[in-house]
């Protein structure tokens, strides 16, 4: 579950809390398990970023500008658009931003 700039995990049915990992300095718009990588891939306003099952931050990226405008996934990778327009391609392995194919 994401909720303000955090992402939670918590125990059916008793809500009972698992974890907590602060995923973005102001706020998670959602958050997505990858089941190819066994992850969690969280959007946020500023930040990207790959959690493993246990909560751990495997990787997180910024980009020059707030991620407002559009996420989605394309096989291995995330398709994030910023305020500007910019799509960022980032690699769910690595998380590393590579360039758009033209």
């Amino acid at each position: 579950m994401a909720s303000g700039d955090s992402v939670f995990s918590l125990k059916l049915p008793t809500l009972e809390l698992i974890w907590v990992e602060k995923v973005d300095f102001a706020t998670c718009f959602g958050v997505f398990w990858v089941d190819g990588y066994d992850c969690l891939i969280s959007w946020g306003e500023l930040d990207i970023c790959r959690l493993n099952s246990s909560g751990d931050k495997v990787w997180s990226i910024s980009g020059p500008e707030i991620f407002t405008e559009g996420f989605e996934f394309d096989g291995d990778y995330v398709l994030v658009t910023d305020f500007d327009g910019i799509v960022h391609k980032i690699s769910i392995e690595t998380g590393e931003s590579v360039p758009l194919d033209k």
